[in-house]
């Protein structure tokens, strides 16, 4: 009887707390439970030659990625009612594209989060940034300002002596490919690691 009664005390605490949340904090707790319980966050598996629907799969359905985006760009951008547009005051990383290299070789992206990325080329080669699976599931490119990035890429131009701006909304928590996509590069050693955190 005295078991019940505090089950009973702690079913009436966790319904009150959670009726004190914001409905955006109750939506992602409850997103976060449903996922820890149904996928794996971590992106790997024991087999030695995954194929692309066996190693990644979503997380979160169209609408919560939705949702979670939008979040993620009000707290991403601020407006000033005396100036156009707004400034993003999100996280900011410099990656380095130089003949078959990325400096650093890892990028680390916090999740459901929005960050501004420098891709600067210095190399008198065209390069790319990206791979098909981190484009697919782990991060997607928002459109703000002069970025100017096309949606559905799979990688990013960066010409040759130049630098460009892009906004990336991390989504699904994970290791990914980063690798140019000029032929032979990869090959050649311009590899890396993105990690969504």
């Amino acid at each position: 009887m005295q078991l019940n009664n505090k089950n009973h005390l702690n079913v009436f605490f966790l319904k009150e707390t959670l009726m004190r949340m914001s409905p955006f904090w109750r939506f992602l707790l409850c997103a976060c439970l449903l996922t820890s319980c149904s996928a794996d966050f971590t992106r790997t598996t024991q087999k030695e030659t995954p194929t692309p629907q066996e190693k990644y799969e979503p997380l979160l359905s169209p609408e919560n990625y939705a949702f979670l985006r939008e979040q993620a760009i009000m707290s991403a951008f601020i407006r000033f009612p005396e100036k156009p547009g707004a400034a993003f005051i999100g996280e900011r990383l410099e990656v380095d594209l130089d003949n078959y290299r990325f400096s650093p070789k890892q990028v680390h992206l916090k999740a459901w989060t929005i960050t501004q990325i420098t891709l600067s080329n210095t190399s008198h080669n065209l390069h790319y940034f990206g791979s098909r699976e981190f484009f697919k599931y782990g991060a997607e490119i928002i459109s703000f300002s002069k970025s100017l990035t096309p949606p559905g890429l799979t990688h990013i131009p960066v010409a040759k002596n130049s630098s460009r701006i892009v906004y990336l909304f991390a989504k699904d928590p994970g290791e990914y490919p980063l690798n140019c996509n000029v032929p032979k590069h990869t090959q050649l050693g311009m590899k890396g690691s993105l990690f969504v955190e």
